[in-house]
């Protein structure tokens, strides 16, 4: 049988799930929002702090997946590959914010700085090692 050569079916599929993963994030970054809503909800019912707190702790953890993960898994060009993430999660967070108002300010802002220093450590990474990031198979 031919076809590509291992190596190429790797970075191939590692392309494949780096630009898969941006979605990924997104999802559990929804899923853990969730949870923490529900855990801060029975912890204290009344309490709207807690909700924020629970809110912006999911965005921020959120954020970093959707940034960090393809950054990690992809072969080439990594610190663009963090900024599509970034980018998509910051439209994503911005279009599921804008009708919530002021209520998810602050973990909007949580998310976008910590999604901003992901993409911001992939960079410094690529300064550091510029012939990593000009690698060609």
């Amino acid at each position: 049988m031919h076809g590509l050569p291992s190596k190429s079916k790797n970075k191939m599929l590692r392309w494949f799930i780096s630009i898969a993963a941006i979605p990924l994030g997104l999802l559990a970054s929804m899923g853990l929002a969730y949870l923490l809503t529900e855990v801060g909800s029975k912890l204290a019912p009344s309490n709207h702090f807690v909700f924020q707190v629970a809110c912006t702790i999911a965005a921020a953890i959120g954020a970093f997946i959707t940034v960090l993960i393809p950054g990690k898994i992809a072969p080439d060009h990594k610190s663009s590959i963090a900024l599509v993430g970034y980018g998509l999660g910051a439209t994503y967070l911005l279009a599921i914010a804008a009708p919530m108002g002021k209520f998810l300010l602050i973990p909007c802002f949580a998310a976008l700085i910590v999604g901003y220093l992901a993409y911001r450590s992939f960079r410094r990474a690529d300064a550091v090692d510029p012939v990593k990031v000009q690698h060609h198979d």
